[in-house]
């Protein structure tokens, strides 16, 4: 409160926002009105975290479950990429084997024909 106090009477606006104590704070200084014949000045301090230290947890909260739901996203779009690609890479190495004359490793072709 003395950082506060200083502050203003060293010529500051009347509110401000300072640091003290590893926290950021609110000061708002004014004048009692001339008509009650006093010389008092109204000081309200607060701290920052009273107004938006909610919102400040909250945005934590969002972006560590965005995190959460883009990793969750990566893993299953790396599943359905494997899961899609794995025929197409056993239909290359067919193709290559046929190319190479090699067809003893093509299995049983079953037909209905062969049933009938």
């Amino acid at each position: 409160m003395t950082k506060a106090i200083s502050r203003y009477e060293s010529g500051a606006d009347e509110t401000f926002s300072y640091h003290s104590n590893g926290e950021n704070h609110l000061a708002y200084f004014s004048k009692f009105p001339d008509s009650f014949n006093k010389d008092w000045i109204i000081a309200l301090i607060a701290s920052e975290d009273d107004f938006i230290g909610m919102m400040k947890h909250t945005l934590k909260l969002m972006l560590l479950l965005s995190c959460l739901v883009l990793a969750i996203a990566v893993f299953w779009a790396v599943l359905l990429a494997r899961s899609l690609s794995k025929p197409i890479e056993q239909l290359k190495e067919e193709v290559i084997g046929v190319l190479d004359f090699n067809i003893e490793e093509i299995g049983e072709i079953n037909s209905p024909i062969d049933n009938l």
